[in-house]
């Protein structure tokens, strides 16, 4: 028998061996809750960041909290003042964190650019506000390990021109600033992550729009020398509209960028791009395109496995039906978040789903001490909230794949576990652990209804032998309400 197990989320299989999920967790409250980072901290638990309109006394906050190796919540903070925060990113230093993020209060303009550089326990020792006299949003910050200082990377509106150009800002780790270098073009261009090369060298993902319709993906090359910052651009032209997503080096020292390419108005296709340092192109993977004519799909993060494999995270939606699209392309209800693997010749190896009926993304995704991956990102379709910050860390490798208790988390609150019963089928039954006196339905992907039934302990399982192969919903109801789960038989 193939254990699946079904719980508020979903997890589907599609592709080569599932990863183990240790833990798959929501966190949040009653409004709008945003994910943004999260790092393992040397302890093995989880270092969490985003922005919150639950907890705050003002329009928004940067929340952080720390979690221990389970997912448990062990203490929550928030950064604000008396306008409206968000977070954009956490970085790692030496005995302590750096948080990059925006506000708008006391700006020279509408936003700038804020910096917290906090101790191990979520406490400030320093923080700083700066930005252009125009709006600043952040990208990405850095640690230059060759001086200890920090690079980080925005977009601002050129007080001249209205167009909108990167600004590069080199600070100390107490925020004071170095140098500032801002770029001004006639036409709309931006970084997008950032990574660290030899020498003096960074490397960033660039997007150029040329004109308002069409976006080119860049490999940047940013040189950071004392008194003066310069970028170089290589463009790679496409008759598409492109926009670049992330940045990372393969295991053998090639650069892959992340981006996303819009076919039309309904559809675009996640792809990454292989190159070496000087920006001459080696190949390109792209996903989603011929199989389904309407599918949106993205990315926006990826890192590195052996064999100069990549992993990447993003969202995937499908609007056609099972005859028009394999099952891989296939999500829960709106985007479904997923985790996708692309091999060292940029062909698809394995693809897995998360997510049931409203929508989720995944948006970073990290390396933990014990090979696997921690990722993050949103999700509507559980909690209160319109969005809440969304968990999953899994193993590397493994041939079968399971979930503990999924776990709502509404922060500073109260905890509430959700999904205390597990599902598991072959091609004959559906057993259920956990689940007993409710009645079931079952509908095939155009909602009709194929079977219903009974469930209790002297039957805890549901007949699925008269079942053709294909995609399914279970639907469960008892005295609490109903819930639905979707499988693949």
């Amino acid at each position: 028998m193939r254990g699946v197990v079904l719980g508020f989320l979903l997890m589907v299989q599609f592709g080569w061996g599932q990863p183990i999920i240790t833990f798959e967790k929501v966190y949040g409250g009653g409004g709008q809750d945003d994910f943004a980072d999260v790092l393992q901290t040397p302890d093995s638990g989880y270092l969490v960041l985003g922005s919150t309109e639950n907890f705050g006394a003002n329009s928004g906050d940067i929340l952080l909290f720390k979690t221990d190796k389970n997912g448990i919540v062990q203490w929550k903070k928030l950064f604000g003042f008396n306008g409206i925060e968000s977070a954009i990113q956490l970085l790692a230093l030496n005995n302590s964190y750096a948080i990059l993020g925006q506000t708008n209060s006391n700006a020279t303009a509408d936003y700038n650019i804020l910096y917290y550089n906090i101790d191990t326990s979520g406490n400030i020792r320093y923080i700083s506000t700066f930005g252009t006299t125009s709006w600043d949003i952040p990208n990405a910050i850095i640690l230059n390990p060759t001086d200890s200082t920090l690079l980080i990377t925005s977009i601002t509106e050129n007080d001249s021109t209205g167009i909108a150009n990167p600004t590069i800002f080199q600070i100390n780790l107490d925020g004071t600033s170095i140098q500032t270098k801002q770029f001004n073009n006639n036409y709309l261009w931006r970084l997008n992550g950032l990574i660290k090369g030899n020498g003096t060298k960074f490397y960033s993902t660039a997007t150029t729009y040329q004109n308002d319709t069409l976006g080119n993906i860049a490999l940047a090359t940013i040189n950071v020398l004392p008194q003066n910052i310069t970028v170089d651009l290589v463009e790679f032209l496409d008759t598409l509209k492109q926009e670049g997503r992330c940045i990372s080096f393969f295991s053998d020292g090639m650069i892959g960028l992340g981006k996303s390419n819009q076919k039309n108005d309904t559809l675009n296709a996640l792809s990454i791009l292989r190159c070496d340092t000087f920006g001459v192109e080696i190949w390109e993977y792209e996903r989603f395109i011929s199989y389904c004519i309407s599918t949106i799909s993205d990315m926006f993060d990826m890192i590195p496995l052996a064999n100069n494999h990549m992993e990447l995270v993003g969202y995937i939606r499908s609007f056609q039906s099972q005859g028009n699209c394999p099952p891989y392309s296939f999500g829960g209800g709106g985007n479904d978040a997923i985790i996708q693997t692309v091999n060292e010749s940029g062909y698809y190896i394995a693809h897995y789903n998360f997510g049931i009926i409203g929508n989720e993304e995944l948006r970073k995704i990290h390396r933990t001490f014990d090979g696997g991956f921690i990722t993050g990102g949103i999700t509507n379709s559980v909690g209160n909230g319109l969005n809440e910050i969304y968990l999953i860390k899994t193993d590397s490798t493994g041939n079968a794949f399971g979930v503990q208790n999924i776990t709502e988390t509404t922060l500073g609150i109260k905890k509430n576990e959700i999904g205390k019963f597990v599902i598991s089928f072959d091609n004959e039954f559906i057993y259920l652990k956990g689940k007993t006196n409710c009645s079931y339905k079952i509908y095939n992907i155009n909602s009709t209804e194929i079977s219903s039934g009974f469930i209790n302990s002297d039957n805890p399982k549901i007949n699925i032998k008269n079942i053709a192969n294909g995609i399914y919903f279970l639907q469960l109801i008892d005295d609490s309400g109903n819930s639905s789960y979707r499988f693949i038989k």
